[in-house]
């Protein structure tokens, strides 16, 4: 009997991480390493455009994954990081989601502490969440 219960549990757990709300979380856990890692190459499909917006960048454009990949790199080589946390992951509507990080970093040579507010829309196609829109907003700590 402990076994039967033990195999339905497991059953109904694997169904449960399957749902779109629980693969926008771990889409978040990709961003989040991602941005801790600095590997941004897991965000992006290869073929697929992305709209990504990034301080001191012209608004907005639609790069392929690889260039935002490699934008993002480009962005985040001159900072310390100190934590990056998941602060939301939100089923917005049956096939549109919304990530919010927080990355809180020094610029090399400084010794002022920068807090982002990263954005990312994600769209579920095919079973899979797919990076639509990056959007990082950049801002001293404390405000």
């Amino acid at each position: 009997m402990f076994l039967i219960s033990l195999v339905v549990s497991l059953l109904v757990g694997a169904r449960a991480a399957q749902t779109p709300e629980a693969g926008l979380r771990s889409l978040a856990t990709v961003a989040q390493r991602a941005f801790e890692d600095r590997r941004f190459g897991s965000l992006f499909e290869i073929r697929q455009t992305v709209r990504l917006e990034l301080p001191h960048s012209p608004a907005g454009p639609m790069v392929r994954g690889p260039a935002a990949a490699a934008a993002l790199t480009d962005f985040t080589r001159r900072s310390l990081d100190r934590r990056v946390e998941v602060v939301a992951a939100t089923l917005v509507e049956a096939r549109h989601g919304y990530i919010e990080l927080v990355r809180r970093h020094r610029l090399a040579g400084t010794g002022e502490l920068l807090r982002d507010r990263i954005l990312v829309s994600a769209v579920l196609e095919q079973g899979r969440w797919r990076v639509s829109e990056l959007m990082v907003i950049e801002a001293p700590e404390g405000r």
